[in-house]
């Protein structure tokens, strides 16, 4: 069986096919959901360095951190499986780096995780719909959460923590052979992961609204 090991890894908006690295168990399938949300927020750190107004440069911040909340997820997951599901296989595989750059990662991801927690739960995804409504108050913190602090070592981290995923010992993956055989491959396929730095500028908060005057 003849294998082409360059091609890329699938990817949902160009390399679907077969012969195309696909993730056949679960420690494959989070990596990659890792991978394709980090180029999310790739992609919107670019965005927010394009836009000028400070609502929208908000925005971007915003949906960053709810990408960085899945971004994380996923990690757990994978970190969860090595610790716990497959401790006895992970303690006779190469897995030291991966500890030593998850730990890295979340040192910089805890300083910020509760504000991005409050951020989704007032402002983005669940915007207080289980509890009556947000207040005032709250909704103003939550804008207020969204700043610049603490993003970029968040994402600095990153392209180590990739680096070290690129041969993770308990992700198995899948390509078709040029003759059209299923040949199983262990290292991840991946690119790795740019670091994309945020221009480090004031995101102004949001004004209020002009006060009404007695008529």
């Amino acid at each position: 069986m003849t294998v082409n090991y360059n091609e890329p890894g699938y990817d949902p908006f160009g390399d679907r096919g077969a012969t195309h690295y696909q993730p056949t168990n679960e420690a494959a399938r989070r990596i990659l959901a890792a991978w394709l949300v980090h180029r999310n927020v790739q992609d919107l750190c670019a965005i927010h360095d394009a836009v000028r107004e400070p609502r929208q440069k908000k925005l971007c911040l915003k949906y960053m951190m709810m990408e960085l909340l899945a971004f994380d997820g996923h990690l757990r997951r994978l970190v969860n499986m090595v610790n716990i599901e497959y401790k006895d296989r992970a303690v006779r595989l190469p897995l030291g780096e991966f500890r030593k750059r998850f730990a890295e990662y979340r040192q910089h991801f805890d300083r910020r995780e509760k504000d991005f927690r409050t951020v989704r739960n007032t402002i983005a995804a669940h915007s207080g719909e289980d509890d009556g409504g947000v207040e005032t108050d709250d909704l103003d913190k939550a804008w207020d959460l969204l700043t610049l602090n603490g993003l970029n070592e968040i994402f600095a981290a990153i392209p180590p923590l990739f680096a070290s995923m690129r041969s993770f010992p308990l992700a198995t993956w899948t390509k078709l052979g040029t003759d059209g055989e299923i040949a199983f491959v262990q290292p991840n396929p991946l690119h790795g992961a740019s670091f994309v730095e945020i221009k480090r500028e004031d995101v102004a908060a949001p004004t209020s609204p002009p006060a009404k005057r007695d008529e």
